[in-house]
């Protein structure tokens, strides 16, 4: 399963979440989630570990994910998902592939040595994120 995509939409939940909800830890879901997508457990997310987690959420095989199926892999809907998947979308073809992947490794490699470490996933995640929410809350 392509973990990446299920933090996007359980961190763009929980900042959603009624005051009611009890809050969640986001730095610690996203440390729990950079532990599988890092397989080999060398503290570093390559570029094929998270080839092989988004090849999760292609359901028919084709090599390309639509909106449609990111939103039913991460058990979302469209117009939730809609936002995050078009800022994933970084070649503007409606579906996410290898060229995607790459862009959202290069976005979480934030000393550019073509590495990306925990501490890196979690602040770039996190500015990701941020941006993310910021561009589709309403404004008031």
């Amino acid at each position: 399963m392509f973990v990446l995509a299920l933090v996007i939409c359980s961190v763009a939940v929980a900042v959603n979440a009624a005051p009611t909800q009890a809050p969640i830890d986001v730095k610690e879901r996203l440390k729990q989630s950079f532990k599988t997508i890092d397989a080999n457990g060398n503290g570093i997310a390559e570029f094929g570990e998270f080839q092989v987690l988004v090849k999760g959420f292609d359901a028919n095989q084709d090599g390309k994910i639509t909106l449609e199926e990111y939103a039913a892999a991460v058990h979302s809907d469209v117009a939730t998902m809609g936002p995050i998947f078009h800022a994933i979308d970084a070649n503007h073809n409606n579906s996410l592939d290898d060229f995607d992947v790459k862009f959202a490794v290069n976005m979480f490699d934030s000393d550019n040595n073509g590495q990306v470490t925990q501490d890196e996933f979690v602040l770039e995640y996190s500015k990701f994120i941020a941006k993310i929410m910021a561009n589709t809350m309403p404004k008031v």
